[in-house]
């Protein structure tokens, strides 16, 4: 029986850890966060003003197919599975058990990760990100170039500080600005096609129309970071306006 499990110790822990989450997920009452975040999903939008709309479009989905708080968790509590595993796979394969060790004694991927908040997904995009970007750095072509450029803009439509991830990547490797500036080269044919390509979603998330993620932080700067009661008002101006 023992080396039945040792043979399957990843598959017992994934399952195990996702099935201990989905039950707290259903069994624990929704935090003012949480609720606050629903609220969200009520009114579907490409951004508010204090968050980007991923978090709101995840409980969205997770509520169409559970009307309670395990709807409201559901992808949540995915990716917190995935994320642990991802960063299992981006680690060097020395002791299985030792990382589930590890991961087990850390409270914020256990307790936080069934709290419907914009961290998880920020994280599990994070992980997504550092993964495909390894996998870009050993092969530099278009299609890996597209990826990690979608994982950047879903990290910012996760969390805005998504780009402090971007912009303490690209310090640590200085070439990615050369490969990017230098149009000529490519051009020329010295560089290698998916070279230039890998902002393109996140640049794609910073060009966007006003009501747009990247731009709502700067409207968060130059008005105090008041978003909820200039949300209120606004809304209590639109309800007056019909009654």
């Amino acid at each position: 029986m023992l080396p039945h499990v040792r043979k399957h110790q990843r598959l017992l822990f994934y399952f195990t850890w996702f099935t201990v989450n989905m039950l707290q997920a259903g069994q624990t009452e929704l935090i003012d966060d949480e609720a606050y975040y629903w609220v969200y999903s009520r009114f579907p939008a490409w951004g508010y003003f204090d968050h980007p709309p991923m978090i709101a479009i995840l409980i969205k989905a997770g509520f169409g197919f559970f009307h309670h708080e395990l709807g409201v968790r559901l992808f949540i509590v995915m990716m917190n599975t995935a994320t642990i595993f991802i960063i299992q796979e981006l680690t060097e394969k020395k002791d299985d058990l030792l990382f589930y060790a590890v991961a087990g004694t850390v409270a914020v991927a256990q307790i936080g990760g069934i709290i419907a908040a914009p961290d998880i997904p920020l994280l599990f995009f994070v992980a997504l990100f550092f993964w495909l970007y390894k996998r870009f750095l050993y092969q530099m072509n278009l299609l890996n170039s597209i990826l990690v450029g979608a994982a950047m803009a879903l990290m910012l439509y996760s969390k805005y500080h998504g780009v402090l991830i971007i912009f303490a990547t690209i310090l640590s490797n200085p070439s990615l600005l050369r490969k990017f500036f230098m149009v000529e080269e490519q051009r020329a044919g010295r560089l290698q096609p998916g070279a230039n390509a890998a902002a393109t979603g996140s640049n794609a998330e910073c060009q966007v129309p006003r009501d747009r993620p990247c731009l709502r932080a700067y409207w968060n700067g130059r008005n105090c970071l008041r978003p909820h009661a200039t949300e209120h008002f606004r809304r209590l101006h639109h309800a007056q306006a019909h009654v």
